[in-house]
């Protein structure tokens, strides 16, 4: 699997290749590469990074210029494309700790998943800042497998996941929106069709997915749903859904759901046990 930067990005292979250093699982960082003598124009600077074919025409147009009051890059289509398109199947990943946790190095945390997950295909790690990461797997199976789960305990730390979406900044996202698993109990076993359970759930949060056991109608005490929720806004416990004239009521719980500090709005710690400002 290919790592995008030498110094941030970690791959894991549970293989040991050629040229191994012994330490199972881990790539080491490769030193920079010494200083290029000569100075580079902005078009060579581009097509060194960017092996993709791309017209002078398209070089062009991305040299900076001045817009307002600041420089501005127009950013070729067929790059940007071909960023979404290697990123398209990650994941986002984001470690929550509670107060008084030491974070794992870089290192031990690559080391801590590869334990927790138990891969055996490459995959990689990248840090995005904010405590999220971009994961990547050369794998369909594994990263489908491991998505099933929205979080993952490592202590210290729990790790929750989402898909990977275009222009996500870890530095702009709503810190208090997580997924979790929902159950919808006391729905007659008539109404348990993807559809009215997606309606149902729909009105809790954003469906993710509906569980495997509930579409196959394999546990029928409570359908079970994975919903993306923002923990700022008052969660209902009872739904209302009519048919025909006919009114009933169904019960929701939540699981599992991280804490979050009414003050300072964070996951991870109780407004009473927290030491930092609001914000």
């Amino acid at each position: 699997m290919t790592v995008f930067s030498p110094e941030l990005t970690h791959s894991y292979d549970s293989g040991m290749g050629a040229g191994s250093s012994g330490k199972q699982g881990v790539d080491v960082p490769s030193p920079l590469i010494s200083p290029i003598e000569e100075r580079l124009s902005f078009a060579k600077i581009v097509v060194n990074h960017n092996p993709e074919d791309i017209s002078l025409d398209s070089l062009q147009a991305m040299k900076p210029v001045h817009k307002g009051m600041y420089m501005t890059v127009m950013v070729d289509e067929k790059l940007y494309k071909s960023g979404v398109s290697e990123l398209r199947d990650s994941l986002i990943g984001r470690i929550i700790h509670v107060r008084g946790d030491t974070p794992l190095t870089h290192i031990a945390l690559v080391n801590r998943l590869g334990d927790v997950w138990k891969i055996r295909t490459p995959w990689s790690l990248t840090p995005l800042g904010e405590g999220y990461y971009n994961i990547r797997f050369s794998c369909d199976v594994d990263r489908e497998r491991i998505y099933a789960r929205p979080s993952w305990k490592l202590n210290p730390g729990l790790l929750r996941l989402q898909r990977w979406v275009p222009d996500f900044n870890p530095f702009k996202v709503n810190k208090s929106v997580v997924q979790a698993w929902i159950r919808i109990s006391e729905l007659p076993l008539e109404y348990w069709n993807k559809h009215i359970i997606t309606a149902l759930a729909s009105a809790v949060g954003t469906v993710i997915k509906i569980d495997e056991r509930t579409l196959n109608r394999t546990m029928g005490r409570f359908a079970r749903v994975l919903v993306e929720l923002d923990l700022k806004q008052e969660r209902d416990e009872t739904l209302m859904f009519e048919q025909a004239g006919h009114c009933s009521f169904v019960s929701v719980q939540y699981e599992r759901l991280p804490e979050l500090c009414k003050l300072c709005s964070i996951i991870g710690h109780a407004t009473g046990h927290c030491g930092g400002k609001p914000r």
